[in-house]
């Protein structure tokens, strides 16, 4: 009896300690658990790393992760301070090469898994290679295709698969919507995933590909390029090791993820523009998500503008100026030679008490006057030195599509003419001279003959520099603001200025005689500081214009009947600068110069004169010079 009782005693002992271990290590694996998840306040938003977080990177952290987003080959030996130079361009960030606090912020972040590229020279070429890089880049593969399906494959259950689908759709066809792409899922299981273009799935750790996931944080997701439009080509891969959430900070915010992947399944690669969507590092939640421009030139460049709708954002100036209270008509027919160099307009005069101006889209192209006489209405186009080569007629009714081109002439074949048609109910009159504007102040912008400097600022407007004001004029050329004395913006600054520039990482910098500075907007970074800090000899005190040229991104110093090229990673010249001038087709002494966004022009400017280059051919477009005026600040010619 007594060892029946020992047994069993012994048992419930056993029993006992097996339940209390088993208790114990239950409470282990779920601390364990507990503690992968995210600290309630510090963490929910990726977009917000910690300062433990941040302090943690250093050299050898910066290595792997460079590593890891083929920035360096494994073993590759690298300068680390050019190789976070090069980070730091491509984010967008103030060039120094050193591992500040806001670089060290990149290392930590969450991003698209989309590899950077290796080489340098791939994304920016030399003035001579006269290639156009962009903000915005092109991987250079595309759908040889317009007409796109995508297939939602493996969900994930971090929400419902119906609110999934739904984000899905809606960030794929923003890219649709501005480009002649079209794009539907495809829903019939009988047509097999090899014919369908762009194939969706939620995955983690190793799935199948060259690029296995890292679990939570770091890599989010990656597409692939069009490349040869088959296989994985197009097919977009989201880490499901991640906690997707929409219309929340907390979590990963699916909607920002799936728009810049379907930005690589188009065709785009990444941008260092930080608003823009194909910025590759993850910038959190932010509601009612919409391409930028810099997206939109992106997709357009590739696949074109859509054929009925234009796109939302637009440089252009206004296509028509039309006089107060006036209607048009008329039929014109123009006619224009080589050998003159004005174009007569006959008009006829049906519509009562009715008068009206229609112009080119570019003021440059024509400049117009009207002369009035006892019984008829002339008007009188000057156009340039060499005219067009062709005759055409048009109605002068006809509406002009709005563009991305600046208010200069292209290499059209047809013109449209300037008519004036005027009638009372019984009797021809008198066609007025279009009323003179008001009066005004003595700074009148279309009164000034000497331009200190152009610069196109970052929210899109043009900034006109002369003496100690400036003016601001909207992307359609409309003066916005001014005059405005310069030291009221920008308030270290001596003035005049000689030269300014925008560079890539959205930084101002002002030159003036031997001094430079260098703001963020309107907040001073550096300055006013010698030029020799800033890289350049002592013999480009003065310069006559500083820009970022649009046919290879670079940046350029003019002075006198010569340029330099500047290297913004080396804050230096490059080798076998400066050279001569005459290679850009242009005079000496220019006042300033910038690239317009949008139409692969570059101006160049010399008291009330300006040139136009096509950065593509390296050559000055035919019948420049112009005038600034009429153009630029929709000036009347008197």
């Amino acid at each position: 009896m007594d060892s029946t009782r020992s047994k069993l005693n012994i048992q419930s002992f056993i029993s006992t300690w097996l339940f209390i271990t088993f208790i114990a290590l239950l409470c282990l694996w779920c601390c364990d658990r507990t503690s992968a998840a995210p600290i309630s306040g510090t963490m929910n938003d990726p977009s917000k790393p910690s300062q433990e977080q941040i302090n943690q990177v250093d050299t050898e952290y910066c290595f792997k992760w460079m590593e890891n987003y083929k920035v360096k080959k494994p073993g590759q030996a690298v300068n680390f301070t050019d190789m976070i130079a090069k980070i730091q361009y491509r984010a967008g960030l103030n060039v120094t090469g050193k591992l500040d606090y806001e670089t060290k912020k990149l290392f930590v972040l969450p991003r698209c898994g989309v590899s950077e590229r290796e080489d340098e020279n791939q994304t920016v070429g030399s003035l001579e290679s006269r290639r156009r890089v962009k903000r915005y880049n092109k991987q250079g593969t595309e759908w040889q295709k317009r007409d796109l399906t995508y297939r939602f494959l493996t969900p994930t259950e971090d929400l419902p698969v119906d609110v999934q689908r739904d984000i899905l759709r809606k960030m794929i066809k923003k890219w649709a919507d501005v480009s002649t792409l079209t794009v539907r899922e495809e829903t019939d299981p009988s047509v097999p995933n090899d014919d369908v273009e762009i194939l969706i799935s939620f995955v983690s750790g190793y799935h199948f590909d060259p690029y296995p996931f890292d679990g939570p944080g770091g890599t989010l997701a990656h597409a692939y390029y069009p490349h040869h439009n088959r296989g994985l080509s197009g097919d977009a891969h989201f880490d499901d090791d991640e906690r997707f959430t929409t219309g929340t900070p907390d979590g990963i915010n699916l909607d920002w993820v799936a728009i810049h992947e379907f930005g690589h399944s188009m065709g785009l690669g990444h941008s260092n523009v930080r608003e823009s969507i194909m910025y590759p590092w993850y910038k959190g939640f932010f509601p009612n998500i919409e391409l930028t421009e810099d997206d939109i030139l992106g997709i357009q460049d590739i696949y074109g503008k859509p054929p009925t709708t234009s796109p939302p954002t637009t440089t252009s100036p206004p296509t028509t100026t039309t006089a107060p209270t006036t209607t048009e008509t008329t039929t014109t027919k123009a006619t224009t030679t080589e050998s003159t160099t004005t174009t007569e307009a006959t008009t006829t005069t049906t519509s009562p008490t009715t008068t009206e101006v229609t112009t080119t889209t570019s003021p440059t192209t024509t400049e117009a006057t009207t002369t009035t006489s006892p019984t008829t209405t002339e008007v009188r186009t000057t156009t340039s030195p060499t005219t067009t080569e062709s005759t055409t007629t048009t109605s002068p009714t006809t509406t002009e599509e709005t563009t991305t081109n600046p208010p200069i002439t292209t290499e059209a074949t047809t013109t449209k003419e300037t008519t004036i048609s005027a009638t009372k109910p019984t009797t021809q009159t008198v066609t007025e001279k279009p009323t003179t504007p008001d009066i005004r102040p003595v700074l009148d912008l279309c009164k000034v003959t000497k331009f200190d400097a152009f610069m196109m600022g970052t929210d899109g407007r043009t900034y006109v520099f002369s003496g100690e004001y400036f003016w601001s004029l909207s992307p359609r050329l409309e003066i916005d603001e001014g005059p405005i004395k310069i030291i009221s913006k920008w308030k270290e600054l001596q003035t005049p200025i000689n030269s300014v520039y925008t560079n890539r990482n959205r930084r101002t910098v002002f030159f003036k005689g031997s001094l430079y500075w260098k703001y963020y907007g309107f907040i001073l970074e550096e300055g006013p500081r010698d030029i020799t800090h800033f890289g350049l000899p002592p013999s480009l005190s003065d310069p006559d214009a500083a820009f970022v040229w649009g046919g290879n991104d670079k940046t350029y110093f003019f002075k006198g009947n010569n340029y330099w090229r500047y290297n913004e990673f080396k804050k230096t010249p490059d080798d076998n600068y400066p050279r001569s001038i005459s290679v850009w087709g242009l005079p000496h002494q220019m006042d300033s110069a910038i690239t317009w966004k949008g139409n692969d022009r570059t101006y160049f400017f010399r008291n009330s004169k300006y040139w136009r280059l096509d950065d593509g051919k390296l050559k000055i477009d035919s019948g420049y010079p112009r005038s600034i005026g009429p153009a630029w600040m929709r000036c009347i010619e008197i």
